[in-house]
């Protein structure tokens, strides 16, 4: 998503297009997987972390991104409302979040019940955690 595509996005809830707001959804729709305020502020120049807060909660509150909280983090990450059907893989180790790209859910029907979406997070731990703990430890 170009410049012209993010101002179009933030035009059309009523926002300013500031710098700060364009390069905070630039960095959520150029993500594979959800972010945190953290590494989106890493990732920006001349923005303070709580401009960056500020920026998400306006976001969230309007509906252009949505708050995803996984299991065994205290920490919040954001993605782009726009974006749907996504699953995760979570590290325990590291808490590293990754978007998979296949869906384990294929039978949608359910007795007496009408499936609108769904949510599926894997849990374990990524190729470098698991080298980590199967290294040999220094005396």
């Amino acid at each position: 998503m170009g410049n012209a595509d993010i101002t179009g996005l933030l035009s059309g809830y009523g926002m300013k297009c500031t710098r700060q707001r364009v390069d905070v959804m630039r960095a959520l729709v150029n993500s594979d997987a959800p972010m945190s305020a953290e590494m989106i502020f890493s990732q920006l120049k001349n923005v303070s972390l709580s401009t960056v807060y500020r920026i998400l909660e306006r976001f969230t509150a309007d509906g252009i991104v949505t708050r995803c909280v996984f299991n065994g983090s205290s920490e919040i990450y954001y993605e782009p409302s726009s974006v749907k059907h996504r699953h995760y893989t979570v590290c325990l180790g590291c808490h590293e979040v990754r978007y998979i790209d296949t869906c384990p859910v294929h039978d949608t029907a359910i007795n007496n019940f009408t499936v609108t979406g769904h949510r599926v997070e894997f849990y374990g731990y990524c190729d470098k955690c698991l080298k980590k703990s199967a290294a040999p430890s220094k005396p």
